[in-house]
């Protein structure tokens, strides 16, 4: 893959990720509907490195204009329906739990549960997690947890032969969040977002 085409995929896969933050951060979405529309209308924004961007504007503007243009294309049903200062609903143990354990969909749908309220997230996982999840986790080195994610996959940021991959980049981004792809990354000595294999620096 050509530099050019390697920096066309990282800027797509980093403009899937904001339009995904986006629509979680700023328009209360669920984590489905902004994994709807990070992954079909991402096309629509435009990443620069720096900042999200929607026809001209800042996509996290109040006037950007970001859900009005959707809501005439009969796309609303992205955004939620949920009315601010409404009660957030119990929260679900299982979630919680798994949550607790590094699983990043359930962080972002337990945040969504929870009124989006971010202190209450954090006071929440900063407790003790359950003792069966603690007592499989007590004994692993740091970062094995996240490791164990591969699934038998091979590193796509390793610098090894067959090992440098970023459409396995992408794919891990998506499927386990950003935070876990970025620990995955470091143990082989890179980043997400890296141009090229940390030994061929």
């Amino acid at each position: 893959m050509s530099d050019a085409a390697l920096d066309k995929e990282l800027n797509r896969l980093a403009r899937i990720d904001r339009v995904h933050k986006l629509f979680i951060d700023k328009f209360g979405s669920s984590f489905e509907q902004a994994e709807t529309a990070a992954k079909d209308y991402h096309d629509k924004f435009s990443w620069n490195g720096v900042n999200l961007e929607f026809r001209g504007k800042l996509a996290s503007d109040d006037d950007s204009g970001v859900r009005e243009y959707f809501e005439s294309k009969h796309l609303g049903f992205l955004f939620s329906d949920r009315k601010k200062g409404t009660k957030s609903p119990d929260v679900d143990r299982d979630l919680l739990d798994a949550a607790r354990n590094g699983n990043m969909t359930a962080k972002s749908k337990l945040f969504v549960q929870i009124g989006r309220d971010q202190k209450r997230l954090d006071l929440l996982l900063a407790d003790k997690p359950s003792a069966e999840a603690d007592d499989k986790t007590k004994d692993e080195p740091a970062g094995q947890a996240t490791a164990q994610k591969l699934k038998g996959r091979t590193n796509p940021w390793g610098s090894g032969p067959g090992e440098w991959n970023v459409t396995a980049q992408a794919k891990l981004v998506r499927e386990l969040g950003l935070q876990a792809a970025a620990s995955i990354a470091k143990a082989a000595g890179s980043f997400v977002g890296a141009t090229k294999p940390s030994r061929a620096a």
